[in-house]
């Protein structure tokens, strides 16, 4: 177990290197307009994005974009060890009720919650995915529980650089449906 640790942190520091020296606003542009060729995409009503953190791909841009194509929004709030899911609006190209909080620095929603079960689409940050549609995040584990028994389809993002042949897993590693890259799309076997 101390070895898998031990991996996980040496591959987030260099997924963390690699987001720092890869143009990240084209690689978002390209990895979102590519999630909207998804017939997974075109049939979702609900949608869940994130709000964008150093080393993830920016959806700032995409957020406005997919209210503005007419599909319900929604990005998470941490609550303790868990996320929950909040609907968002905007107003002439910018978010409305967002605020930053403490500990992470995460810009969140206000609102209330809504149950998870409404969402037919939720795009997963992480610092690297792998080719089985794996996903390694900052070690939280706050993505694992919110896609453990998830019914919505899962797409996760990342830039080429961070998608590895194999990343370090354990048991509670929740993996996704999907993986987009800027230059490759990859179903998950198991999906």
């Amino acid at each position: 177990m101390t070895d898998i640790i031990e991996a996980k942190k040496a591959v987030r520091r260099e997924a963390r290197r690699r987001m720092k020296t890869e143009t990240t606003v084209a690689a978002a542009q390209s990895v979102f307009a590519t999630v909207e060729t998804l017939e997974e995409f075109s049939s979702a009503r609900s949608v869940m994005l994130y709000s964008t953190l150093p080393g993830e791909l920016d959806t700032s841009a995409t957020i406005i974009r997919w209210l503005t194509l007419g599909k319900r929004v929604f990005l998470p709030r941490v609550n303790g060890k868990d996320i929950e899911v909040v609907e968002v609006s905007a107003r002439d190209g910018r978010l409305l009720g967002m605020r930053v909080t403490e500990p992470y620095g995460i810009c969140e929603p206000e609102g209330d919650a809504v149950d998870r079960s409404v969402l037919d689409l939720v795009i997963v940050p992480a610092l690297a995915y792998d080719r089985s549609c794996k996903r390694l995040g900052r070690g939280g584990g706050f993505y694992d529980r919110l896609l453990s028994g998830l019914e919505a389809t899962t797409i996760g993002v990342c830039i080429d650089g961070n998608l590895y042949d194999e990343l370090p897993v354990e048991p509670h590693d929740m993996a996704v449906d999907y993986v987009v890259t800027p230059t490759t799309i990859i179903r998950n076997p198991k999906a």
